[in-house]
């Protein structure tokens, strides 16, 4: 009896009851109902109606914002900076490259008998006669013997520096930056 009451308590059709079943009944409105019932936006749909009144944004994201945008200017400034330095390390080893070719192409037109060996340690330090100045580049030069055949061929070195990294003394070529080192193989020619 007991299940027959509850039974019937949920059946109860009254008028009252089915208004207050419709009242509380959430329809969802297919796309051609909403087209004819608002035109033809979907814009205009319940749940977009409450999407376009919210107006403004919240703390959370514009503070999320500005840390996206301060993080790119500062990664965009850290490349700049990088791009400048690289830049001008460019620059000095092209200049260094030029001036380097400069004494090549000078000691290959002079005649072979005006080239003398030079000692062994002219591109470490500066040697009287083996070493000039162009701007802020320091050039050094050696002449040496070719070992298999004395007296027909020398080897010409030319290693460009700038002044602060000639002053350090005997560093290795190979650690300077912004440097540069020709060789040339100049051969006596036969009469």
């Amino acid at each position: 009896m007991e299940d027959s009451a509850i039974f019937r308590a949920r059946l109860d059709l009254t008028p009252y009851a089915l208004i207050a079943q419709a009242a509380t009944a959430v329809r969802v409105p297919s796309v051609p109902d909403i087209r004819l019932a608002r035109g033809n936006g979907l814009a205009n749909s319940v749940g977009m109606n409450r999407l376009t009144r919210e107006r403004g944004s919240s703390l959370v994201e514009a503070l999320v914002a500005a840390l996206i945008v301060s993080t790119g200017v500062v990664t965009m400034a850290q490349l700049l900076s990088i791009a400048t330095v690289t830049n001008l390390a460019a620059r000095r080893s092209t200049v260094a490259a030029i001036v380097a070719e400069q004494k090549l192409e000078e000691l290959r037109t002079l005649p072979f008998e005006y080239l003398q060996t030079s000692p062994s340690s002219t591109l470490e330090q500066n040697t009287d006669g083996y070493v000039d100045y162009v701007g802020i580049y320091t050039r050094r030069w050696s002449i040496e013997p070719v070992s298999s055949i004395p007296g027909s061929s020398l080897v010409i070195q030319v290693l460009v520096t700038t002044e602060n990294e000639a002053s350090r003394g005997t560093r290795t070529a190979a650690r300077i930056r912004g440097h540069a080192r020709v060789v040339a193989i100049r051969t006596r020619r036969a009469k």
